[in-house]
């Protein structure tokens, strides 16, 4: 695997045994990383996007705050530009989890491959999202996979082996059944989530240029108070 393409921090102890999910707003990875600022402000035009969190930022472009679990960190590939911010928790430990390029996983959401139940025991299956993902706060992801230029809102939870088509949007509050299918270009909301409007063709412009935006204005602190100053 390209180490590259990776930028993730392993659990602290190194290769030992991962945390529990209860523990994980307990862990502070220490470490040299990159402070960034947060949006203080709902106008990202003007203002730069992020928190005051340390981040550990490489060549590949990936800026994975050092607040968050990587259980599993051999298991997870983020392909690029990718932020992960505080107390998000992404279980590679169970399968492996791939990530596209210019994805955003905002604060306290949880990322963990989908489970089938058979008769012999449980396994689990590899999750893969696509580009151009915005995940907002507070979700629970457990699909099996999701597509390009998708926007899921705040408090969502994605059930079990879901499948969530490019160019579609989850509203906040969203809870989808298990095996549910989202189609491209629709929105789903409601517990349980159903079909809710439509989406214009201008989707995949639209959500390239959010994430594009927000990676682009998530700007150190160093280089924030240069700008200031």
């Amino acid at each position: 695997m390209d180490r590259s393409s990776m930028n993730v921090s392993s659990s602290p102890g190194g290769g030992g045994q991962h945390p529990p999910l209860w523990a994980h707003n307990r862990i502070r990875k220490p470490g040299r990383g990159v402070i960034a600022h947060g949006p203080r402000h709902r106008n990202h035009r003007s203002q730069s996007s992020a928190c005051t969190f340390s981040f550990s930022c490489q060549a590949s472009g990936n800026k994975v705050s050092r607040q968050s679990v990587l259980c599993g960190s051999q298991n997870i590939v983020l392909n690029g530009k990718t932020i992960v911010m505080n107390d998000c928790i992404i279980r590679g430990d169970l399968a492996n989890v791939r990530v596209g390029r210019h994805c955003v996983v905002k604060s306290r959401s949880v990322i963990r491959p989908p489970f089938k139940k058979f008769s012999k025991g449980v396994a689990f299956f590899p999750l893969h999202i696509g580009d151009h993902v915005f995940i907002e706060e507070d979700c629970v992801v457990n699909a099996a996979q999701i597509g390009s230029y998708v926007h899921i809102g705040k408090n969502c939870v994605i059930g079990r082996r879901c499948v969530l088509k490019d160019c579609c949007k989850i509203l906040a509050n969203t809870v989808l059944p298990p095996e549910t299918v989202v189609p491209p270009f629709t929105v789903f909301s409601g517990c349980p989530g159903l079909f809710s409007g439509e989406l214009p063709e201008c989707t995949q412009e639209l959500m390239m240029d959010v994430t594009k935006s927000y990676y682009q204005k998530f700007l150190p602190l160093t280089q924030v108070a240069s700008a200031r100053a």
